[in-house]
């Protein structure tokens, strides 16, 4: 299986949607990512 984009690939197809991704990953954990797009978006 060839390797992905990761969190970078993400990142490009939530910008074409104008979405956003937050990563917060405090000392002691847990990490949480945020994923956000506009209704408009997802409504087509």
């Amino acid at each position: 299986m060839p390797a992905g984009t990761g969190l970078r690939g993400i990142v490009r197809r939530l910008a074409a949607l104008d979405g956003t991704l937050v990563v917060d990953s405090p000392a002691g954990g847990p990490t949480v990512a945020t994923i956000t797009v506009p209704g408009a978006a997802v409504a087509g």
